[in-house]
Parts: C-alpha cells; sequence; structure tokens
C-alpha cells in the first residue's frame, strides 16, 4: 500500500492527495500498473491509504511499501498527541526490504523534533553513493533546498542602476550570500522585499527559518535564544577546525568527604563532551543552564 500522511486532513494530508492525483492523471511513463482515482486503488491491489499524524498509532494496522509525510517538522508533540509515536508507529509498518521509500518532506521547526532528528541521521547522496556509509547510519538521505536555488524566487528585470544600488548596500549576510552562493541583485531585492512584507515584518531571523540558505539555518530555533543562534554556529565552525578530545562527567567524593566531579577522556562513541581545553585552577567560567524562553520539544526537552 502507498501511505500520505500529514498532521491535520484538511490542510496537509487532503492537498498531498490532490497533488498526487493531479500528478498521476499526466503522468506519462509505463509502470506497468495503472492508478484509479475514484478508488484509491491500483491494478496490482495496492491502495493509497490517508491517515493524521494527530492519531498517534496512524498507520498502525497496515504494510506500506511507500510512505510520504509532509510537514513533518510541524507535527504536534503534547501529552495527548505525539509526533515521535506517530512516526514510529508507521515507520514500523515499512518494511525493510528493496523497493520500498519513505519520503519526509518539510520546512524545518526548529530542533528536537523527529524530523530534525532523522535530519540529523542521515547521510547526503553524495556520500551514499561513494559507500561512505557511518556507523550508526538511520537509512535516510537527505536533500536539502534553499531558497536561492529556486528560479522563481528573485525579481526579474531589473535596469543597470537598481542593480548598481543594490550591490553596492549589501549587509554583512546578503555579502555572504553573494560570496558563498553567487546570489545575483535579482536574487538579493527579492528576499530583502520578502523581508520588508507583511509577512515577516522585517524579522530576517524568521526569514532564514522558512527561506534558508543553508543547513544551519534552517534548523534554528523555535524558541528566543538568549545567544544569537547564527553566532553560535560561527564559534562551533570555527572550534570544529581545532582538535579537541572526549569525555564524561563523573562524580567523586574526597577522603574528607568534599564531592567534586570530573572529566575523563573517553571514546567519541561513549562521550558527552567535547573539551577542546582543560579547566584552568583559579579561573572562572560562565555556565549557561536552560537558555531558552518557552516550551522546548521532542524526547529530551533539555536538549538545547
Amino acid at each position: 500500500s502507498f501511505l500520505l500522511i500529514g498532521d491535520e486532513y484538511e490542510k496537509s494530508v487532503k492537498n498531498l492527495l490532490e497533488m498526487f492525483n493531479r500528478f498521476a492523471k499526466h503522468d506519462q511513463a509505463e509502470w506497468g500498473n495503472a492508478y484509479h482515482q475514484p478508488s484509491g486503488k491500483f491494478t496490482n491491489d495496492s491502495q493509497i491509504v490517508t491517515e493524521t499524524a494527530n492519531d498517534p498509532r496512524a498507520g498502525a494496522s497496515g504494510t506500506y511499501q511507500i510512505v510520504v509525510a509532509t510537514e513533518v517538522a510541524h507535527w504536534k508533540e503534547t501529552k495527548q498527541i505525539s509526533a515521535t509515536k506517530a512516526f514510529q508507529a508507521f515507520m514500523a509498518c515499512v518494511p525493510v526490504e528493496p523497493d520500498t521509500l519513505v519520503v519526509l518532506e518539510s520546512t524545518a521547526n526548529g530542533e528536537g523534533n523527529a524530523y530534525h532528528e532523522t535530519y540529523m541521521g542521515a547521510i547526503s547522496l553524495a556520500d551514499l553513493i561513494a559507500n561512505k556509509i557511518p556507523q550508526g547510519w538511520n537509512g535516510f538521505v537527505k536533500l536539502f533546498y534553499a531558497w536561492h536555488e529556486h528560479p522563481e524566487y528573485r525579481t526579474k528585470n531589473l535596469d543597470p542602476h537598481e542593480q548598481v544600488s543594490i550591490m553596492a548596500t549589501l549587509s554583512k549576510t546578503e555579502q555572504e550570500l553573494v560570496e558563498r552562493f553567487r546570489c545575483n541583485a535579482g536574487q538579493i531585492h527579492w528576499r530583502r522585499r520578502k523581508i520588508a512584507g507583511p509577512e515577516f515584518r522585517g524579522n530576517e531571523s524568521k526569514f532564514e527559518e522558512e527561506y534558508p540558505k543553508d543547513e544551519a539555518s534552517a534548523f534554528l530555533a523555535a524558541a528566543n535564544r538568549v545567544f544569537s543562534q547564527r553566532h553560535v554556529k560561527e564559534m562551533e565552525a570555527k572550534a570544529a577546525g581545532n582538535p579537541c578530545k572526549f569525555g564524561r562527567l563523573n562524580p567523586h567524593q574526597s577522603p574528607s568527604g568534599s564531592r567534586y566531579v570530573s572529566c575523563d577522556e573517553c571514546p567519541e562513541m561513549e562521550a558527552w563532551l567535547k573539551v577542546w581545553e582543560d579547566p584552568e585552577i583559579g579561573q572562572r567560567y560562565i555556565v549557561c543552564v536552560d537558555p531558552t524562553t518557552g516550551a522546548t520539544r521532542g524526547v529530551n526537552p533539555d536538549n538545547h
């Protein structure tokens, strides 16, 4: 069977089914198998099944060769509805066999949800082709589509004077787009108008969530962070180029009865921490605890 699943039937599942029917109607490929739209059945006895992720047991009673799940990052995670449980329920119904396929598509919606965790455990298509399969791979291949790759997201027919004016007034972020992704004046102009419009009202961070330029900006946390996520990512990138060791925190008690914690080195797979610099006795250090506002999501809600 072919499962189509989303969070709300009228908004996402029904729309997904209509798109499938439209594509099927105009499909000219020779599949050796015909689709009958009114019944949702195929001539090989398969059929389309629609479910909502608001049901934690969605799809649990079937066996599916193909699953298309839409806007997975926006599935609800509450006391009554669990996106993680719904995801686990239908995944358990897909055999790990040739000719099976699971497609998860979504705009990103912060970190810690089922979609983010699945995406982070996936590998690129290039690594799959090169057979660079890491230990613990979850079986998914990640495909990222940045806004500037979309041919419609640009202002056309700018005159030369407008183009020169735009390129002469680039912000730091816009300059990065030009240098890293070779964005042109039409793309920068479209981006500026989009951010200034009623959808984002000048909020550049919100634009980055809906129209990300790369994977890092796609998964900006939905909660308001004390520390700028963009600058944190920049610092992480700088640190990543330096050697580090891996460790775990272990509690101890001295003969006098005082308690202390040590960071003991261990293999990467067992580590809690990456250590770039050992602490120095007598120095002062800042420890950040619970730096977000509002609720967090996911299996481990403190993982931020």
